[in-house]
């Protein structure tokens, strides 16, 4: 006796609404999970960066213990009228013996991840990879605010560790768009948010929140917004970013 056999479906593929249903909600996942991917490489560019910071910010430690708590010149001046000069990048000493790099400007550990120029009013300014053309390709700066400097911009820029007032405090490195900063240019309201990145030493507020990273001259990194950077009262300007009062 032959059993019967089960009726085969006719149906042999999805129905347009069926189609359009999970179409719908795949673009529903997208749209979900899309700004949290954007946040997470936002954040590891951030981390990249502080990274970047920190390995040259305890490079400039072990620079001022073999050189009497003196750190690296962010200038080293010859010539006249600063017409002749190198940065603290290309200090031999301070780049190849402790930090184990080549002397250069231009190294992939000295620019932001968030260095694109997009922003910029001026792109033409700019080659291709986003360095400006005839200036440095580095994005960290170190703070010289109220170091003296005897002959202006002909001297050495130099600061001495036992001199600085409150190390936990002031601004020691930081995110900016040249080699080194000072307090008027955190000024993002004259500053950043009309010039973009077009005007070189200022800090650069490319990070989330529109905030910068940088690290306090006593080692430990943080994450400032322009706000903070450039507080309204002169007062509290001073105490973060004079490293001698």
């Amino acid at each position: 006796m032959s059993q019967a056999r089960p009726a085969r479906s006719s149906r042999t593929a999805f129905t347009l609404i069926e189609l359009l249903v999970v179409v719908s909600i795949i673009a529903l996942l997208i749209a979900i999970l899309l700004p949290s991917l954007k946040q997470s490489r936002a954040a590891a560019r951030t981390v990249v960066c502080e990274t970047n910071i920190r390995q040259y910010v305890f490079g400039n430690e072990m620079y001022a213990d073999a050189n009497n708590n003196v750190y690296v010149p962010i200038k080293t001046a010859h010539g006249t009228n600063g017409s002749g000069y190198y940065g603290w990048y290309a200090n031999k000493f301070y780049m190849t013996s402790i930090l184990n790099m080549k002397p250069s400007w231009s190294l992939p550990s000295l620019i932001c991840p968030e260095r694109p120029f997009r922003d910029s009013p001026n792109p033409a300014a700019f080659g291709a990879d986003g360095i400006r053309n005839g200036g440095t390709g580095n994005t960290y700066g170190w703070n010289w605010e109220g170091v003296y400097t005897p002959n202006g911009w002909n001297s050495h820029i130099q600061n001495n560790r036992l001199k600085i007032i409150t190390p936990d405090k002031k601004v020691h490195m930081a995110d900016g768009t040249d080699w080194h900063l000072t307090k008027s240019m955190a000024d993002y309201i004259n500053r950043w948010d009309i010039y973009g990145e077009e005007r070189l030493w200022e800090v650069a507020y490319r990070h989330p929140n529109e905030s910068a990273a940088l690290l306090y001259a006593d080692g430990h990194g943080d994450h400032l917004t322009k706000y903070e950077m450039w507080p309204a009262d002169p007062t509290l300007r001073t105490r973060l970013w004079n490293l001698y009062k």
